[in-house]
């Protein structure tokens, strides 16, 4: 390799073949040819030589950080230019993203951020790209247990957090400068739902009686920054998420908008606003590796998600799925709201204002109610087969004595064994005369007439029926 090459990686990508010079401002890429492609299609092929510079200068980059707002090396500015540059989305192989993601997370945890808001204002980057970046942080920062993030992710955001802040904080602080550089990055922010963040971390603070001060007042601070738009444009974006989450109040300020949002029983909502930016990830925790893991246990995938506007979005990822997994998947979201409806008053994964309690059951009936338009819309092969499958399997557990459940696990079970062999246009396998029987009495009579005395009580009985 030439020495001017290897000298460039330990200093800057720049000195590299991995810049292309397109303006006054230097995009890089892999060279100025594949640099075109990119911008054509989206990708990053990345080849063998530059694949050894990239790696070295990341792992330079890495030995720096994070570094002081009071870092005066001239080269600072630049290593930022190139972690930004290798976090966004889809563009670079994943190992360089999710080095470049850990570098991130670890200077805004360690609240030293001058340097990355600074290139962020400089940064040329698409608007969604940069909403898909903040998004994904903001799913590291507030939803580490939830099974959809990395976990070296939210590693190297904890390790490198100060002793004495909540873990919350620093992101809140960083989001609420990003927001302040320019009116792209407002418009950015609050398309990355940074609204319904700070609502959402204020209200589990309330949910959970520990206020911790600090916490408190970053997020009011990025309140009344939000409520201050640089533009009317803005200020009519603004408007309109304020009204989506608080229709029926003026707020002014965060108590305000929290006070709203609990008299009203909007937390849901909240959770589902924030949660839909991260279906893609959410979808893929819910189906298991083949069909005998079915019976999987309680499911600790949160899929509120499926509250916001996400149904292209599962459509195409059921799509794609096996007749065994689609079963499983569907089956997992019912398990999670039959789980549910066991809450009493209160706490969910990760203590949060919750999917829904017994207060809440409207939620319940339309996340039923979105799985059964998923069904018939007829873009997924054999949905509603699969849905009524996954129903079948989930009730089953709870039958009354006169019902044998083994004889549903059978006709499952079957039913996948056939699909295996099934093109799109042929019928499913049909169920055996028991379980025939079992799904007339459900349609007739009623779901809480063939469940076992406990299980009639359940709110769950009442908002599953429309599956059958």
């Amino acid at each position: 390799m030439d020495p001017t090459t290897f000298a460039a990686s330990r200093t800057s990508l720049s000195g590299s073949s991995l810049y292309t010079t397109t303006s006054s401002s230097t995009q890089w890429g892999p060279g100025a040819v594949a640099g075109k492609a990119i911008r054509a299609m989206g990708k990053a092929v990345v080849r063998g030589a530059e694949y050894f510079v990239i790696s070295r200068r990341l792992s330079g980059i890495k030995a720096a950080m994070p570094c002081s707002d009071d870092e005066k090396r001239p080269n600072v500015q630049q290593m930022f230019f190139d972690v930004l540059e290798l976090s966004r989305p889809r563009l670079y192989p994943e190992a360089f993203r999710t080095q470049a993601m850990q570098i991130l997370l670890a200077q805004i945890a360690s609240k030293q951020t001058r340097y990355l808001r600074a290139c962020i204002a400089e940064l040329e980057i698409d608007h969604g790209e940069l909403v898909a970046l903040l998004s994904e942080m903001i799913g590291v920062v507030l939803f580490p247990k939830r099974g959809f993030v990395d976990k070296r992710l939210t590693a190297s955001y904890t390790m490198a957090l100060p002793s004495d802040c909540h873990p919350w904080a620093p992101y809140i602080s960083f989001m609420s400068g990003v927001a302040g550089l320019n009116e792209a990055t407002f418009h950015a922010v609050l398309d990355a739902r940074f609204l319904e963040v700070i609502l959402w971390v204020s209200g589990v603070q309330i949910h959970q009686r520990k206020i911790d001060s600090a916490l408190e007042n970053e997020c009011g601070v990025a309140f009344k920054l939000l409520s201050e738009p640089p533009s009317f444009d803005l200020s009519l974006i603004w408007v309109e998420q304020l009204l989506r989450l608080c229709p029926d109040t003026l707020v002014a300020s965060v108590p305000d908008a929290v006070n709203s949002i609990t008299g009203q029983l909007l937390w849901p909502i909240v959770e589902c606003r924030l949660l839909e930016m991260h279906v893609g990830g959410i979808l893929r925790l819910m189906h298991p590796a083949n069909y005998h893991d079915l019976d999987l246990g309680s499911s600790e995938s949160a899929f509120a998600s499926l509250g916001g506007n996400v149904h292209h979005e599962t459509v195409e990822h059921l799509s794609r799925l096996s007749y065994p997994k689609r079963i499983g998947t569907l089956s997992q979201m019912i398990q999670h709201l039959i789980a549910q409806s066991y809450v009493e008053g209160g706490h969910a994964v990760d203590l949060t204002p919750i999917l829904f309690t017994s207060e809440h059951r409207d939620m319940a009936r339309n996340i039923v109610r979105f799985l059964v338009d998923i069904a018939k819309t007829g873009q997924v092969p054999f949905a509603e087969e699969n849905l009524l499958d996954a129903a079948l399997f989930n009730i089953s557990p709870f039958l009354s004595a006169e019902w044998d459940p083994s004889g549903v696990y059978g006709d499952i079970y079957r039913r996948i064994y056939f699909s295996r062999s099934l093109g799109r246009k042929r019928s499913m396998s049909s169920y055996s005369d028991h379980t025939s029987d079992l799904l007339s009495a459900i349609r007739t009579s009623g779901l809480w007439t063939v469940v076992d005395e406990p299980s009639r009580m359940r709110s769950w009985v009442q908002f599953l029926q429309p599956l059958f």
